[in-house]
């Protein structure tokens, strides 16, 4: 089998949450970041911190907060898209076929369009997209490949996608409507995948590695696809890769165990490793003000919770603590609340679509249904 598998394994926790039944909130318990907050790899003496207090934060109510695409298969069994407001209210379907799968919406960036990936009846994926109101929707790339990974520009224009129709996994862009297709890589002996733009438009990073092998590498290059190098020739895997909001920096974790939290300059350069704890720390998100990374861990003994690393001053602090598996962090465009996935427990992976601010209040269960809920995506505001 090819390295579908594999990839198929980057998409672990859109396919993880596919087993979900919420039956309680929890609490959430937000660690004073002036008295017990940690040091990324270290715990400081008693009454040790922050330098300085945070700025304080103008939190808004969920209810005027926009929307939440997910998907769900709540109503047939198979995964479809799904629209709700953002304190979980007016849950209504959006796309998908009965005997389809679809995952992984995303809003366009002006919010006029959600593009997701859909299967066909032949089982492979293809991108797709809708309006909102659920009209327009369409194909983007009709083919019998593979093509379950792709980005949208920072200004919306086009998305870029990585397809195995020439064989090996290739970069491929097109407009945002599917026309002028432009295939991006073409080196033959190795696979590029799940690509991410940078903010600024220019550049693009992806998975890379040996066609049906691992592990992966993280390659960066030109947006018109020229240039392609391979930062992490020497590290031992990867498996994951997200730019800094101003595009300063690369975000990747590296899954040997414990799986780290690492940074490096676009180039290859300045590698740091911000979690540097004997816990398995991943699942990285930036808060769109560029301050903060979200994150799962398995710290301080417990499951895996959500913590928050402040990235002026490297202090972490838990953002859940109770006794429900959280995975998956996402963020509202304002960076004062972080969604994210909850299950009972790691066995039953039962998950369902959580918000909290980013103080550790307000913790809620937006979905709460039987149904299984996951890859929430906030509009953009």
């Amino acid at each position: 089998m090819r390295r579908t598998l594999r990839i198929a394994g980057l998409l672990s926790l859109i396919v993880f949450a596919l087993a979900c039944t919420c039956v309680s909130s929890g609490a959430a318990t937000l660690v004073p970041q002036g008295d017990a907050a940690t040091t990324a790899g270290n715990t400081p003496e008693s009454g040790a911190g922050p330098t300085e207090e945070p700025k304080p934060v103008e939190f808004q109510a969920l209810a005027d907060m926009g929307r939440i695409v997910f998907y769900s298969n709540r109503d047939n069994g198979l995964p479809d898209i799904y629209l709700m407001n953002a304190d979980g209210s007016g849950v209504q379907f959006l796309a998908g076929e009965p005997d389809n799968t679809d995952l992984a919406p995303a809003w366009s960036p002006d919010g006029e369009w959600i593009a997701f990936s859909g299967s066909s009846d032949e089982g492979s994926f293809d991108i797709q997209r809708v309006r909102p109101d659920g009209s327009g929707l369409a194909n983007l790339t009709h083919n019998p490949a593979d093509e379950s990974f792709f980005d949208w520009s920072p200004d919306g224009s086009e998305i870029v996608f990585s397809s195995d129709r020439g064989g090996s996994y290739d970069l491929f862009v097109m407009n945002a409507d599917g026309s002028n297709l432009r295939q991006l890589t073409r080196t033959g002996t190795q696979d590029e995948v799940a690509p991410v733009w940078s903010p600024d438009g220019n550049s693009l990073a992806c998975l890379c590695g040996p066609v049906d092998a691992i592990p992966y590498d993280i390659c960066v290059m030109n947006a018109d696809g020229s240039g392609l190098i391979n930062l992490t020739p020497d590290d031992p895997d990867v498996d994951d890769v997200v730019w800094s909001p101003n595009g300063s920096q690369l975000a990747f974790g590296m899954p040997v165990w414990p799986e780290e939290i690492w940074v490096m300059a676009p180039d290859g350069s300045s590698k740091q490793n911000l979690t540097d704890n004997p816990a398995d720390d991943g699942g990285i998100a930036y808060s769109p003000d560029g301050t903060m990374i979200a994150f799962r861990s398995d710290r301080d003994g417990k499951k895996n919770q959500i913590y928050i690393l402040r990235l002026e001053d490297s202090s972490i602090y838990p953002l859940t603590d109770n006794k429900r598996v959280n995975v998956q962090p996402a963020w509202s465009p304002d960076s004062t609340w972080v969604l994210f996935l909850s299950a009972e427990s790691l066995g039953v992976m039962d998950y369902e679509i959580y918000a909290v601010r980013i103080d550790g209040e307000g913790l809620t269960n937006l979905t709460n249904n039987p149904g299984k809920d996951s890859g929430p995506d906030w509009e953009p505001l």
